[in-house]
């Protein structure tokens, strides 16, 4: 059975907003700002290591043996997330406080303990949760698997803030389609340009400032 596509797996402003509000945990809201500022995938960024981290350009380098394409990436966050990055990891004691080098290099920036990551299962679990609780739980297709159990599949996930980044950036943020390609390391641009599909609130505003 060919599943329908939903209408949108990006969170609009106004959904991201009641996302990041809701979420009470440090690191969980570390997850999820580094996915959506980065516009990483999951399992990119359970691949990050506090070597990856650029704190004097606020960027995240992703190394080409963890992306899907096998390309190398460096992906800016803004300088307030950085600095969240850093205060963390101060409290974990991975960045000394006296001259704020990096303590264990090669430790996982997301881990549940220890020296594993995350697995990308327990970090779509946690975004899962967190948009429940915002309220933004949608299902949009329903089937049933080989052993009959019903399978919901739902518009919002951990995939949704990689979408919302880019539909945010080029839409929103009128940032040039090749800047968010490189941004997001797509292989192709047309890839990164079927983002480009104007909502209404960004249509209107382009014109009223052109207009006047």
């Amino acid at each position: 059975m060919k599943l329908p596509k939903p209408q949108t797996r990006a969170f609009s402003q106004g959904e991201l907003e009641r996302f990041f509000a809701v979420i009470d945990n440090t690191q969980h809201r570390l997850i999820a700002r580094v996915t959506y500022e980065s516009g990483c995938r999951v399992g990119e960024l359970v691949s990050i290591r506090l070597k990856h981290l650029d704190f004097d350009e606020c960027a995240i380098t992703f190394a080409a043996e963890n992306t899907k394409t096998r390309t190398g990436r460096r992906s800016i966050i803004t300088q307030g997330l950085m600095s969240q990055i850093a205060a963390y990891l101060k409290e974990q004691g991975l960045i000394a406080k006296r001259n704020g080098k990096l303590r264990e290099p090669d430790a996982f920036l997301f881990s549940p303990g220890g020296k594993r990551p995350y697995t990308t299962n327990r970090i779509r679990q946690i975004v899962r949760r967190y948009v429940k609780r915002a309220g933004l739980d949608e299902t949009y297709a329903a089937k049933m698997d080989t052993n009959g159990r019903r399978m919901s599949f739902h518009r919002l996930t951990v995939h949704s803030l990689r979408h919302s980044h880019i539909t945010h950036a080029i839409n929103a943020q009128g940032l040039p389609i090749p800047v968010v390609q490189a941004q997001v390391g797509h292989r192709n641009l047309k890839t990164t340009a079927a983002y480009s599909g104007a909502d209404w609130d960004t249509q209107a505003r382009a014109y009223r400032q052109v207009r006047g």
